[in-house]
């Protein structure tokens, strides 16, 4: 019965620190234009400089997860606004939408399936000629 009541605190004590964590939300396309519509956001685009430049969504901030100060630029974002994370496909992006709600972030959307699913909903895209 000991054992049973420790393993019972222990999960809880467990479940308890994660849940103090923000889970991020994955949207499909038209709920994540939604989010990024509304004032007082941070849209976040994940990839490489050079894949932002060919195309992102308008009012996004770079911010290459590959580079060595991808980390510390996240953790300099407002934690408090709700914050919006896209890649091309979904992946590195969810990397990135975890490591911030890992990170004290209130509330952190993820895109899924990224930019492609954004451009085959016909949404529009930001080029940068060079």
């Amino acid at each position: 019965m000991k054992t049973l009541t420790t393993l019972f605190l222990g999960l809880f004590f467990f479940s308890s620190c994660n849940s103090q964590n923000a889970s991020v939300k994955n949207l499909n396309v038209t709920d994540f234009d939604k989010g990024i519509s509304k004032a007082d956001v941070q849209l976040i685009d994940v990839r490489t400089p050079e894949e932002f430049k060919e195309k992102h969504i308008s009012g996004a901030k770079n911010i290459n997860i590959n580079a060595s100060n991808f980390e510390t630029e996240i953790k300099a974002l407002d934690k408090t606004k709700p914050t919006y994370i896209y890649c091309l496909a979904g992946g590195r992006s969810k990397k990135a939408a975890d490591f911030a709600a890992n990170n004290g972030f209130k509330e952190v959307y993820n895109l899924e399936f990224g930019i492609n699913s954004w451009m085959s909903e016909n949404k529009a895209v930001v080029s940068v000629s060079t």
